[in-house]
């Protein structure tokens, strides 16, 4: 389903979740579901502009996937695979690099930004965090990170790059590899 900008803009700033799947990431050609697009399931992704925006960001976007069939099913329930996209568009490159800052000092030594793989990303004045629950593969997280890259070296190399180990620490990795 094709949601127009506007509409998805008005929308996501009430913070109502709409549906995304041909919407562009912010600052690439890439449709969102191109992010999940080499993995074995197929995903459902929900666009939220949250009003709490983030301090000194211009504009917040997350976009949540979770895959349209259950990946386990159980006497408990049923499991769906899930991972988000958060990117932070903000006035200037310096304040950019002060929000990866802050997360790189929030990264706790023993078990990263959110116990799960997480990839951030600095791009120009953007902040891309990657966040991909422990359910995931190291080869399927590695997968959905090449394709954000990907589309991200299409205006440049990310300036600096912030990888986190499910259930681990974090490290800043060599940007433009």
């Amino acid at each position: 389903m094709v949601i127009p900008r506007g509409i998805s803009a008005l929308f996501g700033s009430l913070g109502v979740a709409v549906c995304a799947a041909a919407q562009p990431i912010p600052g690439t050609d890439l449709e969102v579901t191109g992010l999940v697009a080499e993995l074995p399931w197929t995903f459902e992704v929900k666009v939220e502009s949250p009003e709490g925006q983030e301090e000194g960001a211009k504009s917040v976007t997350r976009f949540r996937f979770k895959s349209t069939e259950p990946y386990s099913s159980s006497e408990e329930g049923k499991t769906y695979l899930r991972l988000e996209l958060k990117t932070s568009e903000f006035d200037s490159s310096e304040a950019a690099d002060g929000a990866f800052e802050q997360l790189l000092a929030d990264a706790h030594p023993a078990i990263g930004l959110s116990y799960a793989w997480d990839q951030v990303f600095l791009s120009g004045e953007t902040v891309y965090h990657l966040k991909v629950p422990c359910l995931f593969s190291e080869a399927n997280f590695r997968r959905i990170v090449s394709s954000l890259e990907a589309a991200l070296q299409q205006r440049g190399p990310p300036t600096r790059v912030l990888g986190c180990r499910c259930g681990n620490g974090c490290e800043e990795e060599e940007a433009g590899r």
